[in-house]
């Protein structure tokens, strides 16, 4: 069996997830089940990214996300890839993307996301680390994946 977790040191909150036995968020010793965001309009989304290291990649991100801010509600920066995915399956974030982050950055939460219910597009086994890890709401993955194809995110 599969499981994963994601702590969360600043709220004390543990999100955790088993394959097949759904996602919970633990904190002050109550655990609550996670479920992802019911919503169908990409206008609506609340989106999270995170940006590369490298100076000129992030100058692409920075257009590239310019873009899109367009087609959503609003884009935020968290600043980890685990817990920006643990808030889609906490439904405090419609959607999240992000290229750059390694394994270690999105294995346990991927798995807490998708078992909240989220869409996760992960990158390949062995792929490089510049692939895409993209993470929303059922309704509105499909719309947010070809907008990000548009504005040049692979």
């Amino acid at each position: 069996s599969v499981a994963g977790a994601v702590a969360n040191a600043a709220t004390g909150e543990v999100f955790s997830a088993a394959r097949g036995q759904g996602a919970v968020v633990t904190r002050d010793g109550t655990r609550t089940a996670l479920r992802c965001n019911v919503i169908d309009e990409l206008p609506m989304a609340l989106v999270a990214t995170g940006f590369a290291y490298a100076r000129e990649r992030r100058r692409q991100q920075a257009g590239a996300v310019a873009e899109l801010l367009a087609e959503v509600r609003d884009i935020r920066r968290v600043g980890s890839c685990a817990l920006d995915l643990c808030m889609v399956a906490a439904g405090r974030l419609d959607a999240y993307f992000e290229s750059g982050v390694h394994v270690w950055d999105w294995a346990a939460a991927a798995l807490v996301a998708e078992e909240a219910g989220a869409v996760v597009r992960l990158p390949a086994p062995g792929a490089d680390d510049d692939d895409l890890v993209i993470a929303a709401a059922p309704g509105v993955a499909a719309a947010l994946a070809r907008q990000l194809a548009r504005v040049g995110y692979r």
